[in-house]
């Protein structure tokens, strides 16, 4: 929404609305206006309010503060309205109609005024929220300024939300207006930025791990145009190697009306290009192999939307594409660029919304669609070698390996105006098929440099079918409904039960429940409830995506030579796979209570959260009559305690924020895609969870030195991680070389985590410089400002050469400048 107040030099129709009749019904109105003004130049005030097409609304309320005084009046069918003043300083004005935005305005009393108002936009959204929901120490909500304080630069938002929440962003979940999402909107489009509100809500399934809740902007008549680009780049080189990073971008994002009523359109597209040294770091034949290889990353974004609303209701739908790339991409240091592959990833999206508002009830409806294809394209024409913790090359595993994975997700959701009820359905589903063609002189793998030189003993020749073919499909359905159990200005409780189905696995219900009792300057909350966690196409699919896979234990003699597997000393055994018959979904049990007190401008709020996760999944490789049967079970657990504490405080524009946490978490599997040591001792898998620090802080502090800079210095730590340790032998001749000599798992320490950032904004009008509403961004995102080496992982490998060596690292300090253009 925006007003406009005309001058002499304006009236002759240099800013005109946008429909043809209502320009010349303006200026008849001015112009007769204008002959009122010079008549008493100092106590009349006349103008015109019109809607986004030009047209003069009538009925709605204006109010004038001059110097102290107001005065107010409602304007005639045609719009216009005649306010008598006392003062000749600029007034305020005010102007409010029934399905319009609110408009305020500074104006000159001594010119005609001309008003325009936008429709009314909805605050509603497709994820629905009982007030005043249950809200834990991460709980974070950007809006408006805070949203477009990062130049258009979506990843710096994100960074900058999850560790001002204290959140980790490992372990988070988005959703764009209600639904999952991997390809995100532009920053431009976001209105708001949620994370972890309303935890407890039946709306969702799975357990809540950060989840970020992304609104979209609703429909405006307005035009909003954004140009970003980001030349200006230096630093960021890997600390193992390598020289600075050479990163370039562009963003554009548009936004305006189309000739049909209430109708507008969006789009947007960015290009980035990046530039790096992969350093690779092993020990092959011949001695220590170290070196870099230039890899690339290009990445294409684009979207188109089409969005209609009014006063009582709005729809969307948008169109949105990824194209990405990869040179070269190497897992770790210990592979050389022969076994490197080449990645492309392409994904396309479709997004529907549609709301509607009664007077008692809000009703939201979403649907989604996405396709992603994945290709992976190495060297299939040499033998693929694997010396466990010390060399990966040769060749690569597999020659080609795609994946095409679609899914799709269904909501509606009813919410009382009150907020003291909602409920809803939703749906999903998805489909995986997967293809890959094998090296057709498959993978030789050693436990150690030695056996590889003494060609002598005993490894494992792994080969695959010439073409491999994996597909799952699933599809899953809730139903979910909350009510308020008690409710007043001071205590509340609420309670919610989600109902899931799915194919195979039945029927589940998941009650929730949560409340709260204010006392003068504290607050004490509390929830709990169960999620259960449906299975995805891709999941269903690995049981069929290894059939048929060769596991060989053979003897190699001098050379080395494909022509070794078909040497009679051979012992053949194949690898089958499956689904276990009693497999169930996920299951978690969590519980919260927190404690919270505010003392004028300062907060401090602790929370501790306990999680108790069953059914989760995991591999065993079991002996079979004709070789090995890899099973994918759900007997694993989890058992989870996290003590929260946050402290914060307001000075006026500037903000401190400060995050403490503490975890204890313990459980006997790595994820879906792991496999136990041993099949027969599922006991020494318990131990520390994979990843996860005991100790994790991030220290927030937002700075506004003048109205509009605004600096982020972003502090964060976190302890050592634990991490398995191996001794890189196959006692079992199973392949997986897994073996820990009894000992129990994670009994390590990875690396941990330090970094300083910084993030700056400045804003420059352009209006006085070139007489437009341009607005020029300048953003700064500076990371790692003390250049601490931030290693990813080390080599837990007792047997390699290369033990307790870092195999990968997070990039080094840099400075990255960008530069927007705004309308």
């Amino acid at each position: 929404m925006h007003g406009t107040p005309l001058g002499r030099e304006q009236r002759a129709g240099l800013l005109l609305p946008v429909s043809r009749r209502g320009t010349i019904a303006c200026l008849a109105v001015l112009a007769s206006a204008a002959t009122t003004y010079a008549q008493d130049a100092n106590r009349t005030l006349t103008g015109m309010v019109v809607d986004p097409l030009g047209r003069g609304v009538g009925g709605v309320m204006v109010a004038v503060a001059c110097e102290g005084a107001v005065a107010r009046t409602v304007t005639a069918d045609n719009g216009t309205f005649t306010v008598d003043t006392k003062g000749t300083s600029a007034c305020d004005v005010i102007a409010r109609g029934d399905g319009f935005e609110p408009l305020r305005l500074r104006v000159d009393p001594a010119a005609p005024v001309l008003l325009h108002l936008e429709l009314a936009r909805l605050e509603s959204r497709v994820d629905v929220i009982a007030p005043p929901p249950e809200r834990g120490p991460t709980f974070l909500q950007l809006r408006d300024d805070a949203v477009t304080a990062f130049g258009g630069d979506l990843d710096s938002l994100m960074n900058y939300a999850v560790r001002r929440a204290g959140a980790t962003a490992s372990g988070s979940s988005v959703l764009v207006d209600g639904l999952p999402a991997t390809l995100l909107p532009p920053a431009n489009s976001i209105e708001s930025l949620t994370i972890d509100e309303d935890p407890f809500s039946p709306r969702y399934g799975g357990p809540p791990l950060a989840r970020v809740e992304i609104v979209t902007r609703p429909p405006q008549r307005g035009w909003r145009l954004a140009l970003n680009a980001a030349p200006l780049a230096a630093g960021g080189a890997n600390p193992m190697g390598g020289g600075d990073r050479r990163t370039r971008g562009f963003q554009g994002y548009a936004y305006g009306p189309l000739p049909p009523a209430r109708t507008s359109f969006s789009a947007s597209i960015a290009v980035s290009r990046d530039r790096f040294a992969q350093p690779f770091r092993a020990v092959g034949r011949d001695g220590p192999i170290n070196g870099t290889v230039e890899d690339r990353a290009d990445t294409v974004r684009y979207s188109a939307g089409l969005h209609w609303g009014d006063a009582t209701q709005r729809a969307s739908v948008v169109v949105s594409a990824l194209n990405a790339s990869r040179g070269s991409a190497i897992p770790d240091a210990l592979t050389t660029p022969d076994a490197a592959a080449a990645l492309s990833i392409r994904q396309r999206d479709v997004r529907m919304t549609h709301e509607a508002r009664t007077p008692r009830v809000l009703h939201r409806t979403a649907a989604r669609g996405q396709i992603t294809e994945t290709s992976r394209a190495g060297d299939g024409g040499a033998p693929a070698i694997d010396v466990v913790g010390a060399f990966r090359g040769g060749a690569s595993v597999d020659a080609r390996a795609t994946e095409r994975i679609a899914v799709w997700n269904a909501a509606h959701v009813s919410q009382a105006t009150s907020g003291r009820w909602l409920a809803g359905v939703s749906a999903e589903g998805g489909t995986f098929d997967g293809r890959t063609v094998s090296n057709p002189f498959g993978l030789f793998r050693f436990s150690s440099v030695g056996d590889m030189l003494a060609m002598s003993r005993a490894a494992t020749w792994l080969r695959s079918p010439p073409t491999r073919r994996a597909s799952g499909r699933t599809w899953s359905c809730a139903a979910f409904v909350q009510t308020d159990l008690y409710r007043t200005p001071a205590r509340h409780v609420a309670s919610g039960v989600r109902v899931d189905y799915q194919p195979d696995a039945g029927w589940t219900a998941s009650p929730r429940i949560t409340a709260q009792n204010r006392w003068r300057t504290w607050r004490v909350h509390g929830g709990a409830g169960t999620f259960t966690s449906a299975w995805t196409a891709d999941l269903l699919a690995a049981g069929r995506r290894y059939a048929g896979a060769n596991a060989q234990t053979i003897v190699l003699d001098p050379p080395l030579t494909i022509a070794t597997y078909e040497d009679d000393r051979v012992q053949k055994s194949l690898v089958t796979s499956a689904l276990d018959a009693a497999l169930r979904r996920r299951r978690d049990l969590i519980i919260v209570a927190g404690l919270e007190r505010h003392i004028g401008e300062i907060s401090i709020a602790a929370a501790h959260t306990w999680t108790r996760g069953r059914s989760l999944y995991g591999w065993r490789r079991l002996p079979a009559p004709d070789g090995w049967l890899d099973r994918l079970e759900s007997n694993r657990r989890r058992d989870r305690h996290e003590l929260h504490i946050r402290a914060g405080s307001r000075w006026r524009a500037q903000s401190f924020t400060a995050h403490y946490s503490y975890v204890s978490s313990y459980d006997d599997t790595d994820g879906p895609s792991s496999f136990a040591a041993r099949y027969d001792d599922l006991v020494a898998e318990h131990g520390r969870s994979s990843d996860v620090p005991a100790h994790h802080v991030t220290v927030v502090a937002d700075l506004v030195p003048t109205r509009s800079v605004r600096l982020s210095i972003l502090a964060e730590w976190r302890s050592r991680p634990p991490f398995d340790v191996i001794t890189g032998l196959d006692p079992d001749r199973n392949g997986l070389f897994l073996d820990r000599n009894g000992a129990q798992r994670n009994r390590g320490a990875g690396p941990g985590y330090r970094s300083v950032d910084a993030y700056g904004y400045v804003p420059v009008p352009l209006d006085r410089i070139i007489k437009r509403s341009l607005t020029l961004d300048v953003a700064l995102r500076a990371e790692n400002l003390l250049g601490a080496r931030n290693f990813t992982t080390l080599n837990g490998v007792l047997g390699s050469p290369l033990f307790g060596q870092p195999l990968g690292a997070l990039p080094g300090r840099s400075v990255r400048v960008s530069i927007s253009v705004r309308r």
